[in-house]
């Protein structure tokens, strides 16, 4: 689905989509605060015995937001960003690490017993794949009578087997299946009818909320238009209330009244579609939604620079903000007079050096002449070792600065596509002659002294509003939620 496509459906999600406009500023239904997942590796009484050090794998660190009744909030980011996880937890699918649930006022995680039974009956779940999550020896009737089954509903039937087969059909048929399939199997029907025999059985219960977990990504584009017509027909028929889960935008943007953008386990954008679309204020939002294609001649030339580097890992995600190593604006320090297109590249060279992809030889490599400094003088590993005393250490700094300023050690013209010049190009050269000659630590130390940036000393905060963004490009509070997070980790440890 395109943008535009997206575009000419925006009428009908505004009829589809009025019941949650309208509660938008009043009835929140469901609440999460300060929600975290963590997965927790060698951590077992073995690896305790043998003292190996805990590690976990942030998958949501810090999830906060509201959902108000009747309406629907789309959350958005790259796979593995932690969406998926957050839909599970919130309910308790999964057992969270901390934070809170609460539904209708009410503490999700302290439920038990009938109340925990009465909570999985007014939310469920529509799961991603339609193919895994239905079990192929259960007909199809007997996968939609499951949850009657399990909740031992309807309570008050005469024939209960009668009244249940009765619901079933009539499920069926609402979501644009035959009650005479009822009988067949998952491998008989295509993607689509899997869908929404999925849809039928989260519906059986009548339930008030419901988590759709990518309920169109695995299905063909022409299928996935009658799948969300068909949710959005049924929002409005039975006041449902939907976390909707996607990375394709356009179909948020069609089906969607807010939107939560979420990257590496954190929500970083929040805010009403229209709004989060047209003026997108977190760089990574905006770099998502610069890659949606548009079905305009105007835009057929149109250049997409896609976002440098990869995702970091979720076990060890960056300091500060955790698009930094990736955001093409990234900022530089107060004082330092450098090109924004310069400076990230300074910094993805930081991010190569700090994760050992570049070593000593490369390093001599982007030093123009025969590497330079230390390195080009002829020290051997040797003659570092034994010249370790602090005296030493700084004369070898010192030549190998007189050499990064001079015309001995150049960086090569190639390296930086930006202009990089003066003051800024000698302390670049001055950390590569510092790795040439080994001292890794140091060429570390070099870059971060001048190039150190507020994106990497503290966390952004999303803070309170209609349309907030955590970056430090706006306004940021005094009080930061970065010891939190540290305290944490050291707990988890």
């Amino acid at each position: 689905m395109t943008e535009e496509d997206s575009g000419r459906s925006r009428n009908d999600r505004g009829k589809r989509g009025a019941t949650g406009r309208a509660n938008a500023e009043g009835d929140v239904l469901l609440e999460v605060e300060d929600l975290h997942k963590y997965y927790f590796e060698r951590d077992t009484l073995t690896d305790r015995l043998l003292r190996r050090e805990a590690r976990s794998v942030q998958a949501v660190d810090g999830v906060s937001l509201a959902i108000h009744r009747g309406e629907t909030l789309g959350l958005v980011g790259e796979s593995g960003c932690g969406k998926s996880t957050t839909g599970e937890t919130l309910l308790r699918l999964r057992e969270a690490t901390d934070g809170g649930v609460y539904f209708e006022g009410e503490s999700v995680f302290d439920l038990a017993g009938e109340d925990l039974m009465a909570f999985r009956r007014r939310a469920g779940i529509v799961f991603q794949d339609p193919y895994s999550s239905l079990d192929p020896r259960m007909t199809v009737g007997q996968l939609v009578a499951e949850p009657l089954s399990v909740h031992g509903e309807p309570a008050d039937a005469e024939n209960t087997k009668e009244a249940r087969r009765e619901r079933v059909d009539e499920l069926l048929e609402r979501v644009g299946l035959s009650h005479s399939q009822r009988d067949r199997y998952p491998h008989e029907f295509s993607g689509g009818q899997r869908q929404r025999v999925g849809i039928a059985r989260a519906l059986a219960l009548e339930p008030d909320f419901l988590v759709l977990d990518e309920p169109v990504s695995a299905l063909d584009v022409s299928v996935q238009a009658q799948i969300l017509n068909l949710l959005a027909d049924l929002q409005v028929e039975f006041d449902l209330t939907y976390l909707f889960i996607a990375h394709d935008l356009s179909v948020v943007r069609h089906l969607c009244d807010r939107v939560a953008v979420m990257y590496l386990g954190e929500i970083i954008e929040r805010g009403p579609t229209d709004e989060l679309f047209e003026e997108p204020r977190h760089p990574y939002t905006q770099a998502l939604l610069e890659s949606v294609p548009r079905a305009r001649s105007d835009e057929r030339e149109r250049a997409i620079d896609p976002l440098a580097g990869d995702v970091p890992s979720p076990r060890d995600p960056p300091s500060g903000c955790r698009f930094r190593t990736r955001c093409p604006a990234v900022i530089p320090p107060d004082d330092l007079e450098i090109a924004q297109e310069g400076y990230r590249e300074v910094m993805d060279l930081r991010e190569r050096l700090e994760s050992g992809d570049v070593d000593a030889e490369r390093a001599r490599e982007l030093l123009a002449g025969d590497g330079g400094g230390a390195a080009g003088e002829g020290t051997t590993g040797s003659d570092r070792s034994n010249g370790s005393d602090e005296s030493e250490h700084g004369d070898r700094r010192g030549r190998r600065r007189a050499s990064a300023v001079g015309e001995e050690a150049r960086l090569r013209e190639d390296v930086f596509e930006a202009d990089l010049a003066g003051e800024n190009r000698a302390v670049v050269a001055e950390a590569l002659n510092s790795l040439a000659d080994g001292e890794r630590a140091e060429a570390i130390s070099i870059l971060r002294e001048r190039f150190e940036s507020v994106c990497e000393r503290t966390p952004p905060v999303l803070q309170d509003g209609p349309h907030p963004a955590a970056c430090h490009l706006y306004d940021q509070p005094t009080e930061r939620r970065g010891a939190d997070r540290t305290e944490r980790s050291a707990g988890d440890d």
